[in-house]
């Protein structure tokens, strides 16, 4: 996702096209979900986010950006492993319940 951009920046419509953005102003932010095994039937859930800026300047607006969106943005990710785990816990219990599938 293009986070900061100069106005008039036509926006990536591919994959390809993000990657090579590089105008100046420009900061661009990708998110993952990672799932590792944590020992027997425990598992790790976690999220991060890459943010790389062209410049100083988007460097400083996305700063200011970051500064507003943070709070929410924490929050948001706390909701979704929140809901993960649960679906998670939900269908380990289901499946236990059911017996072995074939």
């Amino acid at each position: 996702m293009v986070v900061i951009a100069p106005g008039g920046l036509k926006r990536p419509g591919t994959p390809k096209q993000f990657k090579e953005l590089e105008a100046s102003g420009v900061a661009k932010a990708v998110m993952n979900f990672r799932i590792e095994q944590a020992g027997g039937d425990a598992w790790l859930v976690s999220t991060e986010t890459r943010v790389h800026a062209t410049d100083a300047s988007a460097r400083r607006r996305f700063a200011r950006y970051w500064a507003v969106i943070r709070p929410a943005s924490g929050f948001i990710r706390r909701m979704w492993l929140r809901a993960i785990k649960r679906r998670a816990e939900a269908d380990g219990s289901a499946s236990e319940s059911a017996g072995p599938k074939r």
